[in-house]
């Protein structure tokens, strides 16, 4: 778990700490009110049930939270995933591994050695399903999970030249 993972988990079990002491604090509020006599049987009832109701939420919360934090993202360990090193230039594409496992993060390191592009990568049915920008002397970092098997294509997306159109890689390919 990374440090900033660390953090918000802690600062998020520190937000339920309080939010217990408030609860707690209507609570005790609410057995205070019912010390003033004069009301009606109908309202006294009704403040005899109050602290049951409290109760009942504060466990059903506590259990919706026992239940769903632990698939919070600071808690999950994406491992060490797989690394694609990418780089443009005229006019064409140099992408080292050139395949990948599919349901594993894959963390792209986008580059170019000469002017601007921006690697626009398609599916298998031709959807667009990442576009980051290639910029010279500067690494641009995205992850992507791939969820289907296929031969995937990087293509320029934007103008560097005069065959910018011919700028297609056809051959990332997903394995299973």
């Amino acid at each position: 778990m990374t440090s900033l993972g660390k953090g918000i988990g802690i600062g998020y079990l520190i937000f339920v700490a309080l939010g217990l002491i408030i609860a707690v604090a209507v609570l005790y509020s609410t057995k205070a009110g019912r010390r003033n006599k004069g009301v009606s049987d109908h309202v006294e009832k009704a403040e005899r049930a109050e602290p049951w109701w409290g109760l009942f939420v504060v466990v059903l919360l506590g259990v919706l939270l026992g239940l769903t934090i632990w698939r919070a993202p600071w808690f999950q360990d994406s491992g060490p995933g797989q690394t694609v090193k990418v780089t443009g230039m005229q006019f064409g594409w140099l992408v080292q591994p050139a395949q990948v496992k599919a349901n594993q993060p894959v963390q792209f390191n986008v580059s170019s050695k000469d002017v601007n592009h921006a690697m626009g990568l398609f599916d298998p049915e031709g959807r667009l399903i990442m576009n980051v920008q290639a910029v010279p002397n500067y690494t641009t970092t995205r992850t992507q999970t791939f969820t289907e098997p296929g031969l995937y294509t990087i293509r320029c997306f934007e103008f560097c030249g005069y065959q910018h159109a011919k700028m297609i890689y056809p051959g990332f390919k997903v394995t299973a």
